[in-house]
């Protein structure tokens, strides 16, 4: 089972309490945007686990936001961030939860054509269609 197994939900929320417990937060915040955009099975753990440290630590997630380290991992987000969001709490909490919803609704249609008959070669265009 790796990162990007659609199984692999418990290891990225050991992972992501392994960052939080280093207080690696700029890293924190890279992951578990990347997680809850990511395939993955049981969508709303990590929504809630997310959403849960974004309502307490935004505020250290923003101000790490500004570090090159954090620069390195991330231009994107942090430019989510700031300058789109314009540093504010409740549109960010907001943003990641429909980010999260969507993603959900993609893992419902593509988990549709995993579960389907892959030995057959129509099966596959079809499923190879859909990840286009």
């Amino acid at each position: 089972m790796g990162l990007y197994d659609f199984s692999s939900t418990p290891i990225w929320m050991k992972y992501i309490d392994f960052e939080t417990m280093r207080n690696n937060l700029s890293f924190v915040n890279v992951l578990c945007y990347v997680a809850i955009d990511t395939p993955l099975a049981d969508k709303q753990s990590l929504l809630r686990k997310y959403l849960g440290l974004a309502s307490t630590l935004f505020e250290q997630f923003l101000e790490e936001s500004s570090s090159a380290k954090f620069q390195e991992k991330s231009k994107q987000l942090r430019e989510l961030m700031v300058t789109n969001l314009n540093g504010n709490k409740d549109l960010f909490i907001e943003h990641i939860t429909e980010v999260a919803t969507k993603s959900e609704q993609n893992n419902k249609t593509r988990n549709a054509f995993e579960q389907g008959d892959l030995n057959s070669s129509s099966q596959w265009v079809k499923y190879t269609f859909y990840e286009q």
